[in-house]
C-alpha cells in the first residue's frame, strides 16, 4: 500500500530540501535551491488507518517550515491467497456496538490480540479483512438481528463501507432466535409471517443488490440459525415472504449436526443443508468428538443426497462458553480448542470438499464460545494459518462412501401431543429402535447399538435424537413421513436378514415395508407392545 503525497511547494530564499512524513516512512527530496518544487511522493504505509503527513521545506539558509494534514482512512494493504474453494466464516459484528457488549472480553476464555475491540472501528474491521483475504477465508456469513439491532448498524455503516470489503463476499446469518422466537417459531401465525417478510424486504433493498453478496445459481444466500425450531406451513410462508422481491432466496438451512436433515419439515423449503456447530454437549465430549465429528460429516453428505438438497461442511476449533455468566449458559461442557485439534477437523472435512459448493468456519469471532479462529493471544495467527494450508490451498480427492440402505416405510407415523393431551412431544413416531444385527446364514456380520455413539449406522432420514435409561439406548424412527433410511457403511451385501430390536408405537398398529438396497424385501407387521423390546427377523432376499 502506498500513500501519495503531491502539490508545489515554494520558499522565499528557495527549496533547497524537501521532506514528506506519514507514519514511520520517511522521504527526501533534493531540489536543488529553486523558488518552487513540484513534489510527489509514493510513501510505503501497512494502512488501516489515518495519518498524519507532515511536509517539510529546507531552504537555503537552513531554516525548516513544515505543514501537517491528516489523511483520512486509509485501507490496509492486502496480499490475497489464491484458494481452490470458497471458504466462509461466521462473523460477528456485535462487539462494542451497545451496553450488551462493551465488556465483552470479561466473558471470553481467550484474548484477542487487538484487545477488547469495537466492530464499529474501522481499523478493526480493515485487519479483519485483511486476516481472511491473506488466509483464504472470501466469505463472511454476518449475523444479522434485525433492522434496529446494532448488528445491522455495523454492517451497513462500518463493514460494507470498508474499501477492501468488496474483495469478500458477504451474506446474512438470520438469527432465526432473536427474530421469531416471540412467535414460538410458528409460521402459521400471522405475526411470524409479517417478521420474516419484513425482514427479507429490508435485506432485499439493502444488501442482496450489492455487487459481493453472496448468490448461488443467481439468487441471494441467507443462513438461517436453528432451522429446524421452524414449524407450521413453512413453504407456504417463505413463499409469501418472497413473493414481492425481485429475486428468489437461496435458503441455507441450519440442521442440528449429526440427525438426518430430511427429518425436519423446513427442508422442502430449503437449497441447502448446514450445522452451524459440530460440537455436542456431552461430559465425554472430550473423548468422542472426533468420532461423532466424523460420523456427522458422513451423515450430513449423504442426508443431503437423500433429501436432493446442497450442503455445506462445518468445522470448529473447540467450544467453551465457561466464561458467559451461569445465568446466561448451559451446563456445556468444554471442548478445549486447539491447533491440533484444528487441523484433525481439517483433516478429517478434506474428503468432503471436493462436492460442496462452499465450506464454513464456525467462527471468525465468536468469542463467547471460543470457537474464534481470529488471532488470540496464546496461538496468535495459528488457525488463520491452518486455514489456509489445510482448508483453502489443498485439494480434494473426494469422499468413497460405499455400503448398503436399508429402508423402513411405515404403514403411520403417531404424534404423542394429538393422543394424549397431556404431552408435548410433537414427534412423529412409528418404532423405538434398539438394536439391528446383519446375519448371513447363521453367521452375524455386522451388528450396532442403536443410540450408542460410535456404534451405529448412519441415518439419512426419519430418526430422531438417542434416548437411554440406566441399561438400554435407542432411537425412535418414523419421521414425518414415516419413513427411516439407514446407510451401513460396513459391507453387508450378502447379509440374508436383519434382526430388528425394539417396540412400536402403538400396539397392532404399526406395520413396515422393508427395502434393502433400495429393492423390497419384506414386510412385518410389528407384535403387540408389552413394553419390552422384542426381535424381528425380516428378509434381506429378493428370491
Amino acid at each position: 500500500m502506498h500513500l501519495r503525497v503531491s502539490g508545489e511547494i515554494a520558499a522565499a530564499r528557495g527549496v533547497n530540501t524537501a521532506r514528506v512524513r506519514a507514519g514511520e516512512t520517511t522521504a527526501q527530496f533534493d531540489a536543488g535551491g529553486a523558488d518552487t518544487y513540484t513534489l510527489d511522493a509514493n510513501l510505503p504505509v501497512t494502512g488501516g488507518r489515518a495519518y498524519q503527513v507532515t511536509v517539510s521545506v529546507i531552504d537555503a539558509d537552513g531554516n525548516e517550515f513544515a505543514k501537517r494534514k491528516q489523511t483520512d482512512h486509509v485501507p490496509i494493504a492486502i496480499d490475497p491467497v489464491q484458494t481452490n474453494r470458497l471458504v466462509g466464516a461466521h462473523y460477528y459484528p456485535w462487539y462494542g456496538t451497545n451496553e450488551h457488549h462493551s465488556d465483552w472480553a470479561d466473558r471470553a476464555v481467550s484474548t484477542s490480540v487487538l484487545g477488547e475491540y469495537s466492530v464499529e472501528n474501522q481499523s478493526v474491521v480493515d485487519q479483519h479483512i485483511k486476516w481472511s483475504l491473506e488466509h483464504g477465508i472470501r466469505w463472511w456469513s454476518v449475523s444479522w438481528w434485525g433492522p434496529t439491532a446494532p448488528t445491522n448498524r455495523a454492517l451497513k455503516e462500518t463493514l460494507t463501507n470498508a474499501e477492501q470489503f468488496e474483495h469478500l463476499t458477504f451474506s446474512i446469518l438470520y438469527e432465526t432466535k432473536g427474530r421469531l422466537e416471540e412467535f414460538d417459531y410458528d409460521l402459521d401465525r400471522q405475526a411470524a409471517r409479517d417478521r420474516l417478510a419484513d425482514d427479507l424486504a429490508y435485506l432485499a433493498e439493502h444488501y442482496f443488490a450489492q455487487d459481493n453478496y453472496r448468490r448461488i445459481d443467481g439468487r441471494p444466500v441467507v443462513f438461517f440459525y436453528i432451522a429446524q425450531t421452524l414449524k407450521g406451513d413453512i413453504t407456504g410462508a417463505f413463499a409469501e415472504a418472497t413473493a414481492d422481491l425481485d429475486t428468489e432466496l437461496y435458503v441455507l438451512a441450519d440442521l442440528p449436526f449429526g440427525n438426518p436433515p430430511a427429518s425436519y419439515p423446513v427442508v422442502d423449503a430449503a437449497d441447502a443443508v448446514t450445522s452451524y456447530n459440530p460440537y455436542t454437549p456431552r461430559e465425554d465430549i472430550e473423548q468422542v468428538f472426533h468420532d461423532r465429528y466424523g460420523q456427522g460429516l458422513k451423515m450430513l453428505h449423504l442426508g443431503a443426497e437423500t433429501a436432493d438438497l446442497d450442503y455445506v461442511p462445518v468445522l470448529i476449533p473447540g467450544f467453551n462458553d465457561t466464561g458467559i455468566p451461569s445465568s446466561l449458559r448451559e451446563d456445556n461442557p468444554v471442548l478445549s480448542a486447539s491447533p491440533d485439534r484444528y487441523a484433525r477437523v481439517c483433516e478429517q472435512v478434506r474428503p468432503y470438499l471436493a462436492d460442496a459448493e462452499s465450506v464454513l468456519v464456525t467462527s471468525f469471532n465468536e468469542w463467547y464460545e471460543n470457537t474464534q479462529i481470529e488471532p488470540n493471544e496464546e496461538y496468535e495467527t495459528a488457525y488463520l494459518e491452518l486455514t489456509r494450508d489445510r482448508l483453502a490451498t489443498v485439494s480434494s480427492s473426494g469422499v468413497d462412501l460405499t455400503g448398503q440402505q436399508l429402508r423402513f416405510i411405515f404403514n403411520k407415523a403417531l404424534v404423542p401431543a394429538e393422543i394424549n393431551p397431556d404431552s408435548s412431544d410433537d414427534r412423529h413416531l412409528a418404532f423405538m429402535a434398539a438394536a439391528l444385527e446383519f446375519r448371513a446364514g447363521q453367521e452375524t456380520i455386522a451388528s450396532f447399538n442403536i443410540g450408542s455413539s460410535g456404534d451405529e449406522p448412519i441415518y439419512l432420514k426419519g430418526a430422531y435424537n438417542a434416548a437411554s435409561n440406566d441399561s438400554q439406548t435407542w432411537r425412535w424412527f418414523g419421521g414425518p413421513d414415516a419413513e427411516t433410511i439407514l446407510f451401513v457403511d460396513t459391507d453387508v451385501s450378502e447379509a440374508d436378514t436383519v434382526v430388528l430390536t425394539g417396540q412400536p408405537m402403538k400396539s397392532n398398529a404399526i406395520e413396515a415395508d422393508v427395502y434393502f438396497d433400495e429393492s423390497k424385501t419384506d414386510h412385518v407387521a410389528f407384535e403387540e407392545r408389552d413394553g419390552e423390546f422384542d426381535d424381528y427377523l425380516l428378509s434381506l432376499s429378493t428370491s
